[in-house]
C-alpha cells in the first residue's frame, strides 16, 4: 500500500541522499545556534591572527576610553566599553582605573602584560560622540583586528562633530533659561530679557571655550555677561515704561529685576552632576568623587557671577512669593505651562549637550512628562498632594529611568544620553545661586536653607535614576564578584541557548520539508517523464 504523499513513496536508493541533506542542515543549524548563544567568555583567550602587539592593542582600547571620557560619560561606562574592546581584540584580562581626566589600565594575555596611562584630551559634554563610541563597543565582534577598530574610532573622530552652530547653540541656551524662568515663577515680563541675557552669555562661553580659555574663568565671565545684558534690558525698558520694574500686575511678587538669576542657569553643570552621582551609586569613588568635585568647582565659578552682580548693583535674587502665571491665566493653565516650559528647557539643554534630534525629542517628551508629574505631586494648587519637593523629584527621576530603560535599547542609544537631559530641568538652580548670595551677605540661615533644598533635590534625582538602573540592569543590582550575579548571568545565557536551539529545530524541520518536497518532485519526474511532469505542474 502506498501513501498519498509522494514524499513518502521513495525507493531505498533515494533515502541516503535525503538523509545526508537533512543531517547536514540540522548539524549546521544547531552548531550555529549553539556557537552564537552559548559561547562563554573564555573564547576571548583564543589566539587571534593579528600582527599588532599587546601594547598596540592596549593603546587602541585606552584611546576608545579616553574619547568616551572626554565626551562626558560616566566612569563605569568607560570601563565597560574598554573591556568589550579588549575582549574583542583577544586580551584575556583588562583592569582599568578611571578618573575625571586620566585612565590607567593594565592588559593581560597568557604570557605578557602591559600597563599604560592616558589623559583625556578635554573635559566636556558631547552626547552624539558618546552614542557613536558606545555603538562601536556594543557592536564590536570577537576577532576584530586592531587596525579595523582604530579605523572605526578615526571615523567617529573625523565625522562626529558639533551638530549645531554658534547661533543655534546660543539661542537654545536662551530658550532653556526662559523655560527655567517660567518653572521658577519669575514674572512673564522677564522672559524676553532672560532669553537675551542667556543667549549672549552662552555665546561668550562657546567662543572663549573654543579658544582654549580656562573653563572656570569662562564660566564666571559668561555669567557676568548674561547678568549684565539682562539688567541693561530691564533698565532700558524701565526708562521707557515707568514703573515697569515694580509693575502693578506683579504686586506682591519680587521685582522683574530680580529675575537675572534665571539668565545664568545655563551654567549649571547638569551632566557631570548626575554622572558623578551614578558613579558613586556604582561604588566607583575614584571617578565619582573627582567628577562631583569638578561639578562643584564649575558651580562655584558660575555662582560667583551672581555675587559679583549683586555686589555691584545691590540687587537681590529673591525667590518669588507667589505664582504670577496662576494669577493671570488661572490655575487650570499652570500644568500646561509646566509641560511646555519643561519641553522647551530640555530641548535647549539637549542642544547644549550636542544630542541628536532623536535623542532631543525623546528626552524632551520624557522629561516634560516627568517634571509635570513632579509638580502635580509637589504643587498644592494643582491636586493638593503637597508632597516634599525631594519626594516628587525622586518619583519623577525614577519614572525617567524606567522609561529610558524601555526606550533607549530599542532606539539603540545610551541610556545616559536620554536620562540625564531629561532630568536637568528638575535641578533647583535658582536655590544654588541664592545659597551663594545669602552666604555672601552673611545670612547663614537662608543660605543653609537654600543649600539643603538644592542638595536634597539633587540627591533625590540621582537616587531615582540609580534605583531605576538597579531594577532594570543586573550589572547594577549585583556585584560581578557575587555568585548571584554569575548565576543570573549564566541563567540568561542558558535561556538564550534554549531559544537558539528551538530556532535551530524549527529551521531543521523546515529543511526536512523542503528536502522531502524536492525528492518528491524528482521521483515524479523520473516516473512520469519531463513532459508530463511539466503539464501536471502547469495544471496545478
Amino acid at each position: 500500500m502506498t501513501s498519498d504523499d509522494p514524499a513518502q513513496n521513495k525507493t531505498p536508493e533515494d533515502l541516503p541522499e535525503t538523509s545526508a541533506v537533512i543531517a547536514e542542515t540540522v548539524h549546521n543549524a544547531v552548531e550555529d545556534a549553539v556557537a552564537e548563544t552559548v559561547a562563554e567568555p573564555v573564547q576571548g583567550r583564543q589566539e587571534i591572527d593579528d600582527p599588532s602587539t599587546l601594547a598596540e592593542r592596549t593603546t587602541t582600547v585606552i584611546r576608545l576610553g579616553s574619547l568616551l571620557l572626554a565626551a562626558g560619560t560616566g566612569g563605569y561606562r568607560v570601563k565597560r566599553a574598554m573591556q568589550r574592546a579588549a575582549f574583542a581584540l583577544g586580551i584575556d584580562r583588562f583592569d582599568a582605573s578611571v578618573t575625571l581626566t586620566n585612565i590607567t589600565a593594565t592588559a593581560y594575555t597568557k604570557d605578557d602584560y602591559r600597563t599604560l596611562v592616558s589623559e583625556a584630551p578635554a573635559i566636556g559634554v558631547n552626547a552624539s560622540r558618546i552614542e557613536a563610541l558606545e555603538s562601536i563597543s556594543r557592536d564590536i565582534s570577537h576577532g576584530i583586528s586592531n587596525a579595523d577598530l582604530n579605523s572605526r574610532i578615526d571615523h567617529v573622530v573625523k565625522w562626529v562633530k558639533p551638530r549645531y552652530g554658534l547661533w543655534v547653540n546660543a539661542l537654545a541656551s536662551g530658550f532653556a533659561c526662559a523655560a527655567f524662568a517660567v518653572l521658577n515663577k519669575f514674572p512673564p515680563e522677564a522672559l524676553l530679557f532672560v532669553l537675551l541675557g542667556a543667549t549672549f552669555g552662552q555665546m561668550t562661553r562657546r567662543v572663549l571655550g573654543h579658544r582654549g580659555w580656562n573653563q572656570l574663568g569662562v564660566a564666571a565671565l559668561a555669567g557676568v555677561v548674561a547678568s549684565v545684558i539682562y539688567l541693561l534690558c530691564v533698565s532700558i525698558t524701565a526708562e521707557i515704561v515707568p514703573g515697569f520694574i515694580y509693575n502693578s500686575a506683579n504686586a506682591g511678587y519680587a521685582p522683574v529685576s530680580a529675575g537675572f538669576v534665571a539668565s545664568v542657569l545655563f551654567l549649571i553643570p547638569g551632566f557631570p552632576m548626575f554622572t558623578s552621582l551614578l558613579d558613586l551609586a556604582k561604588l566607583d569613588f575614584n571617578s565619582g568623587i573627582q567628577r562631583f568635585t569638578y561639578m562643584l568647582t564649575l558651580l562655584a565659578a558660575a555662582t560667583s557671577s551672581v555675587w559679583i552682580v549683586t555686589l555691584a548693583t545691590g540687587l537681590q535674587p529673591l525667590p518669588q512669593i507667589g505664582n504670577p502665571y496662576q494669577v493671570r491665566f488661572g490655575v487650570e493653565w499652570w500644568p500646561l505651562f509646566v509641560w511646555v516650559a519643561s519641553f522647551i528647557g530640555i530641548a535647549g539643554f539637549a542642544v547644549l549637550f550636542n544630542c541628536s534630534r532623536r535623542m532631543a525629542l525623546l528626552s524632551s517628551v520624557t522629561g516634560a512628562t516627568a517634571n509635570l508629574l513632579k509638580f502635580i505631586l509637589v504643587d498644592q494648587s494643582i491636586v493638593g498632594l503637597n508632597l516634599p519637593t525631594q519626594t516628587g523629584a525622586f518619583i519623577a527621576a525614577l519614572f525617567i529611568g524606567l522609561v529610558a530603560a524601555i526606550i533607549a535599547p530599542s532606539m539603540r542609544i545610551p541610556r545616559i544620553t536620554m536620562s540625564v537631559p531629561s532630568s536637568v530641568i528638575m535641578i533647583p538652580g535658582a536655590s544654588m545661586y541664592r545659597f551663594i548670595y545669602f552666604l555672601n551677605v552673611g545670612d547663614l540661615g537662608l543660605a543653609a536653607r537654600n543649600l539643603m533644598d538644592a542638595g536634597l533635590v539633587v540627591i533625590a534625582i540621582g537616587a531615582g535614576l540609580a534605583i531605576a538602573r538597579m531594577v532594570t540592569d543586573p550589572e547594577w543590582l549585583y556585584d560581578r564578584r557575587h555568585p548571584r550575579f554569575h548565576r543570573g548571568y549564566l541563567l540568561g545565557r542558558t535561556q538564550r541557548a534554549i531559544l537558539g536551539i528551538q530556532a535551530a529545530r524549527r529551521a531543521a524541520k523546515k529543511a526536512i520539508r523542503e528536502a522531502a518536497r524536492h525528492d518528491a518532485h524528482r521521483i515524479e519526474r523520473e516516473q512520469t517523464g519531463p513532459t508530463q511532469h511539466a503539464v501536471s505542474k502547469f495544471q496545478d
